[in-house]
């Protein structure tokens, strides 16, 4: 086929398939740029609302929490009213101090006795006595033995108890003393 177009106009019907092509395809994409946004408008809006949601949960959470904290904070100054009630025992003849200082003197001038723990029981007005557990670990039975005949003569305690049964070992013995203070 003969081809009686000039050159110019060649390049001429060229540019203005470009134009059209291009045109063609930048309205193609306006239009699904356009649906793409419309159709993502309620995907948006579901996420704002779960946003708010979860939010809300935290501050909530937020609250709970330290709502929590508060009375863990109340429980645990009554606990420490309560033992500060404790050693100030107005009816409590023998003040804790004295008893932990008596305590701990005497096993310093025999030596060779260590604590695990002292635990003081506090009786009530029908009893007239409190109760002391006394607890470690002692290098000898001698020194155990003397350790519990100088509680008895202190006469700070009204019975000091040592199980026979902490006395069956000869060198590392581990104790328990029971010993009662009379509240009158």
């Amino acid at each position: 086929m003969a081809n009686l177009l000039t050159d110019n106009l060649k390049k001429q019907n060229r540019k203005e398939y470009r134009l059209r092509f291009m045109t063609t395809v930048m309205f193609l994409l306006s239009i699904i740029l356009f649906f793409g946004l419309v159709l993502s408008i309620p995907s948006y809006l579901v996420s704002l609302t779960k946003e708010k949601e979860k939010q809300s949960q935290v501050e909530q959470k937020r609250a709970q929490t330290t709502t929590e904290q508060d009375e863990t904070k109340v429980e645990i100054l009554n606990k420490t009213k309560e033992a500060i009630i404790l050693f100030k025992k107005e009816k409590d003849p023998v003040s804790m101090t004295n008893l932990i200082n008596t305590v701990i003197e005497i096993a310093d001038n025999l030596g060779g006795i260590d604590f695990n723990g002292l635990s003081y029981v506090l009786g009530d007005e029908k009893q007239k006595e409190s109760k002391v557990l006394i607890s470690g670990v002692s290098e000898t039975r001698d020194k155990l033995l003397s350790f519990t005949n100088a509680l008895r003569v202190s006469g700070m305690f009204k019975a000091v108890e040592l199980p026979v049964s902490n006395l069956k070992e000869n060198i590392d013995l581990s104790f328990s003393i029971n010993a009662t203070i009379s509240l009158e």
